[in-house]
């Protein structure tokens, strides 16, 4: 628990340092690459950032489409994708000249949502949130060549995506389906759909394809699902905070890190105990554990710790923020304004004729 803390700490530390002035801010040791990050502004301009990871330096700023809601920068192409969700497009930004040189239709109201590059950058996945399927585009023609089904629910609405290490499994969450997914990252094939709880958020699977971490909104927990098996099956669960959503893992597999979507925003995970901290926004740049045991590890176990109130917070503004050029887990790191360390985020809004994810 204490190696958990700290590590929140350092990370509230991190986004100070983002947050800092030109003049004070210092470099962050050991920290290289480039910091992605798309800020979303409901009835003002939305942009794509980037960012020294080093520094903070600004390196660059770019309008994109309207409520941008991911950011993937795939290994090798030179180019960064931007899920755009009320344009029903993505966005593709040239690195070198630091400009938008295409946008992608992803179809009438599909609304991409969050997204990952495969690991030799050949194609991008997003879940079509208003919609069952997931999204690819090709990187070479920067064209969407495929939809895939990830439930048998015409109303799932896809959320998000992982692709494993190997390239070679895909899997996905469904948000009103309440299930995870996994299909053929080749031939686009539903492998199986396991119902996992009250609103899954992301999905991430360990290095060793052993474990996968998902996130359940309504239920302010994370599950863990053994894949070791010929079928998928839930192995435990914890209370992480309120609103989960977003993950990442440390290169040592031993912490996962949390996006929340209420105060604190930043919850951090022991892989091994499921015991967790939890982390102010950056802005205020302070930690602390909040000390909320796991469950005992079967799925129907109630949660031992009582959720916390939470504190209402603005989401007419988002940051989502992606990390590339630098080998790892952790892909992602506090931009300027960055609400949460987070491959992905999302904000609230809501129409009627269009379901939004809020």
């Amino acid at each position: 628990m204490k190696r958990v803390a700290a590590f929140a700490c350092a990370l509230a530390f991190a986004g100070v340092v983002a947050g800092a002035s030109p003049a004070s801010r210092p470099v962050v040791p050991g920290a290289s690459g480039t910091v992605w990050a798309v800020e979303r502004f409901d009835g003002g301009v939305n942009t794509l950032a980037g960012f020294d990871a080093g520094t903070g330096e600004v390196l660059g700023v770019v309008p994109v489409g309207s409520r941008p809601i991911g950011v993937t920068a795939p290994h090798g192409t030179g180019k960064v994708y931007t899920a755009d969700e009320r344009s029903n497009q993505l966005s593709v930004l040239d690195k070198a000249s630091f400009t938008i040189v295409k946008t992608i239709p992803t179809g009438p109201a599909s609304f991409p949502h969050h997204m990952i590059a495969s690991p030799n950058g050949n194609f991008v996945y997003f879940g079509r949130y208003n919609t069952n399927t997931v999204g690819v585009v090709d990187t070479s023609t920067d064209e969407m060549v495929h939809a895939w089904p990830a439930s048998l629910n015409p109303l799932a609405k896809t959320h998000a995506v992982w692709i494993t290490d190997d390239g070679k499994d895909l899997y996905a969450t469904n948000e009103v389906a309440n299930s995870i997914s996994k299909l053929d990252a080749q031939t686009g094939e539903l492998l199986w759909e396991l119902p996992i709880g009250s609103r899954p958020s992301e999905v991430l699977v360990t290095p060793n394809r052993k474990t996968a971490y998902v996130t359940v909104r309504n239920e302010n927990k994370v599950k863990i699902v053994d894949l070791t098996g010929d079928t998928p099956s839930l192995s435990g669960e914890t209370f992480i905070g309120v609103q989960p959503d977003t993950m990442q893992i440390t290169n040592d597999g031993q912490t996962l890190v949390v996006g929340l979507r209420s105060i604190p925003q930043m919850a951090l995970m022991d892989t091994g105990t499921l015991e967790s901290a939890s982390s102010a926004s950056p802005a205020t740049g302070s930690a602390a554990t909040n000390g909320c045991p796991p469950t005992a590890n079967t799925p129907s176990s109630p949660s031992r710790a009582s959720t916390p109130p939470s504190r209402a917070r603005s989401r007419s503004s988002r940051t989502t923020a992606a990390r590339s050029s630098t080998p790892g887990r952790i892909r992602a790191a506090p931009s300027p304004t960055a609400s949460s360390t987070s491959r992905t985020s999302c904000g609230k809004s809501k129409s009627r004729e269009l379901p939004d994810d809020p």
